[in-house]
């Protein structure tokens, strides 16, 4: 898999699938990071650069992204849900059972 054309559609398809993972799965931003090195791997890999550096790229750009999400994933995760949004707001509310 050395030829250039064919890491151009692997990078691709590879931003789609972390993208699409990170949208399908609840989770905390653990997805999303790989889907912008893949995004930026692929630019690379469509101007022809070198596979190592869209690797490399890949890569730094992955690690990157995580650090600098990591500290909103925290503060996402700690957040408490808020009574009186969605269903718990009628937590306490007398109700008719039909």
């Amino acid at each position: 898999m050395e030829s250039p054309e064919v890491w151009r559609w692997v990078w691709l398809v590879a931003a789609v699938a972390f993208a699409g993972g990170e949208i399908a799965v609840a989770g905390s931003f653990f997805l999303l990071p790989f889907a912008f090195g893949a995004v930026v791997a692929c630019v690379l890999a469509f101007l022809d650069v070198d596979v190592a550096w869209q690797w490399l790229a890949f890569v730094g750009v992955s690690a990157v992204s995580l650090l600098a999400l990591f500290p909103l994933r925290r503060r996402l995760d700690r957040e408490e849900p808020q009574d009186g949004i969605g269903a718990r707001r009628l937590l306490g509310q007398p109700a008719t059972v039909l």
